[in-house]
């Protein structure tokens, strides 16, 4: 199967150019927003999880580049430690909700349909957690993406700590299934391009690949 690092797909034809054009669309939208005296939730909610994951005290919190956030699908990568070994997963905060995901569910595995899903209430924010195997049409993740979902989120500075970590420890959960799954115990950059997007480079690599036999 045709995988790469999402650095080098950065480099396939058009997608920078792609990234920059959301870029510089969103950033149109935010400055509207900000213009006419709108708060942007999803900017708040994302610097809301990211003060929340900070403040669990085994969590490590290192906030993405704009190419991860609009190229590859995240805003932050959390890490933590489970016994000697280093656990991490990619995160996407949404405040909408999100086609193509699969929720977990009030069983402790994972559902299609927000129905059956479970959900953690705050006062703040109704939270599902899910995992995205794929951003859009573009790509295939080698690990999936884990999903914070906020719904009817209020902009908050904090929470509870028994939110902190009930939070906290959902998330751990989700990423110790897709481990149980057989997928890494750590996040994974590398990503499964679709061949009809990017047919010259999918020939490339067969080439190359041919090549490497011969």
């Amino acid at each position: 199967m045709w995988k790469v690092q999402f650095n080098d797909y950065l480099k396939f034809d058009g997608v920078k150019e792609n990234i920059k054009e959301i870029k510089q669309r969103v950033k149109r939208s935010k400055f509207n927003i900000e213009l006419q005296g709108i708060q942007n939730s999803g900017y708040h909610a994302e610097a809301t999880a990211k003060s929340i994951l900070e403040a669990y005290h085994g969590f490590r919190v290192k906030e993405l580049s704009p190419q991860y956030d609009i190229g590859f699908g995240a805003d932050l990568q959390v890490s933590y430690m489970k016994g000697e070994n280093n656990f991490s997963f990619f995160l996407d905060v949404a405040t909408k909700e999100k086609h193509n995901v699969e929720y977990l569910s009030m069983k402790g595995d994972t559902v299609e349909d927000i129905q059956d899903a479970f959900a953690y209430e705050t006062e703040y924010f109704k939270a599902y957690f899910a995992v995205k195997n794929r951003h859009y049409s573009y790509f295939f993740y080698e690990k999936p993406v884990v999903v914070l979902y906020l719904e009817n989120y209020v902009p908050t500075t904090g929470l509870a700590v028994s939110h902190v970590n009930n939070i906290a420890n959902l998330l751990i959960s989700l990423n110790d299934l897709l481990y149980e799954m057989g997928y890494n115990a750590r996040a994974s950059a590398k990503i499964t391009p679709n061949p009809k997007k990017y047919p010259e480079e999918y020939r490339n690599a067969h080439k190359q690949l041919q090549r490497s036999f011969d």
